[in-house]
């Protein structure tokens, strides 16, 4: 189940919101396409997205119906000489992207994602990042 849940959160940071490819959507836009699972690449061109999964949790209830649950990380990265500004901007865009947002989990009905905290930009030598949560239901009828 773990798996659907990345899968469809990745589904929903690409998403394309009415453009047309490589237009995808101003998250998209703002990191140059650059978003990665767990780890980038040392060598990648900054700003980009590093996402997470924390806590998957799947309940099995009567009738076959289930509910998995699970946290996700969003961590945007950039330089510190593009200021704070610009890392904020990018994870105020993925807030607004992901928010209240219904995505398509497999082997499940529906799934939406919710907000759970919005970081403020931190220094960390010459990189600067900020950290958002979100939590993933997704169930069955």
């Amino acid at each position: 189940m773990s798996d659907a849940l990345m899968e469809g959160f990745y589904n929903r940071l690409v998403s394309n919101d009415g453009g047309t490819p490589p237009d995808y959507n101003d998250l998209y836009d703002a990191v140059g396409g650059r978003i990665f699972a767990f780890e980038a690449e040392p060598s990648e061109t900054l700003p980009l997205i590093v996402y997470t999964m924390n806590d998957p949790v799947t309940e099995r209830y009567f009738g076959g119906k289930v509910r998995s649950r699970a946290v996700f990380t969003v961590t945007v990265f950039g330089k510190a000489q593009s200021g704070l500004q610009a890392v904020t901007d990018i994870s105020e865009k993925a807030y607004a992207h992901l928010n209240g947002q219904a995505v398509t989990v497999s082997a499940h009905d529906r799934g939406v994602l919710r907000g759970l905290t919005r970081g403020g930009p931190a220094v960390e030598g010459e990189y600067v990042r900020s950290d958002s949560t979100f939590e993933m239901v997704a169930t069955t009828s």
